[in-house]
């Protein structure tokens, strides 16, 4: 039996108040903390809430990913290219030295996939992706539809962990790209009259994503520079300045 080491509260003076009132609020306490408790309120402070959240297990060789994407107001400048209802100068830098006149901004959509190649032993979540899909459609106006593909080579890309704590990826897509033009502009005199333009890219497109969450939810990549885009018979065809690819969503 615990030993009292005060005097009893229920026979000094005015010791059954003071007990009855002490008994009321423990009383009232353990209530509010079961209506809290009913209420689905946390138990945790606001900093166990908000605590960043640890790296998930890493994807392994063979997985592969499907996403949607949407790539909103893109630029596309090349030689008389007009858009639906703009015609704009050449931003500047290698649009104007190759003759890039005008420019139209294409809403793009389509899907992109991936496929794990291979991880390093020593950080699991450090893999190779190889795309294994790419495929995304404008409405150019004038141009008729704008298309791009795959092209000749699937270039691997890398997924790199940057913070573990909270987790935090780097994505670096490499996209070697095949675009149609349904519609060329006039005075395409490389193209049979009817024609589409097919136009691919001189070198691979390098899009960066930043991530807090993979596979990547509404996530979105950027170009690291502009991307030309030439005739089979390696001619200037056209450029895109910007790609604001928007991954994980419809």
């Amino acid at each position: 039996m615990a030993r009292r080491t005060g005097p009893d509260p229920g026979t000094g003076p005015g010791g059954a108040q003071t007990d009855r009132r002490s008994f009321l609020r423990g009383t009232a306490a353990g209530v509010a903390a079961a209506a809290g408790a009913v209420a689905g309120l946390p138990a945790t402070s606001g900093a166990a809430r908000s605590a960043p959240r640890d790296l998930p297990n890493p994807p392994g060789p063979g997985e592969r990913y499907a996403f949607p994407f949407r790539a909103a107001r893109t630029p596309l400048s090349g030689p008389g290219l007009s858009g639906p209802g703009l015609s704009e100068p050449a931003l500047s830098g290698s649009s104007a030295e190759s003759g890039f006149a005008a420019r139209a901004l294409l809403d793009f959509q389509g899907e992109i996939g991936f496929q794990v190649t291979d991880a390093d032993p020593q950080h699991p979540w450090n893999v190779h992706l190889r795309i294994t899909r790419f495929r995304a459609t404008a409405d150019g106006g004038q141009l008729g539809q704008v298309t791009l593909d795959l092209g000749r080579t699937s270039p691997e890309g890398m997924l790199v962990v940057t913070s573990e704590r909270p987790a935090r990826w780097r994505h670096t897509v490499l996209l070697d790209l095949a675009m149609t033009v349904e519609n060329p502009p006039a005075g395409e005199t490389d193209q049979v009259d009817g024609q589409p333009l097919v136009l691919q890219t001189r070198s691979p497109a390098e899009l960066v994503g930043e991530l807090d969450v993979f596979p990547p939810q509404g996530s979105d990549y950027a170009l690291r520079r502009p991307v030309e885009l030439v005739r089979a018979g390696g001619g200037a065809g056209a450029e895109l300045s910007r790609f604001p690819m928007r991954v994980g969503i419809a």
